[in-house]
């Protein structure tokens, strides 16, 4: 009774072991795509904002003289 006690034991911590390998590796695989996605997310509204204040300068640029802003 004692072997077989031990023996359930050792699977036990064998099946414990696999579970943790899988479930850590599952985490860091989720939040690796979790982080790729809003890198994306975060360049697409950097390139938005870019763009905004290129067009914005571009409108500046083209006119026959410029004034500065007063600020009162």
């Amino acid at each position: 009774m004692v072997y077989f006690s031990g023996l359930i034991l050792v699977i036990c911590a064998v099946f414990t072991f696999v579970s943790i390998n899988a479930l850590t590796n599952a985490v860091v695989t989720e939040a690796e795509k979790s982080l790729e996605t809003q890198a994306q997310n975060s360049a697409e509204i950097i390139s938005s904002r870019n763009e905004q204040n290129y067009i914005y300068l571009e409108g500046i640029a083209s006119r026959d003289k410029i004034f500065p802003a007063v600020s009162l």
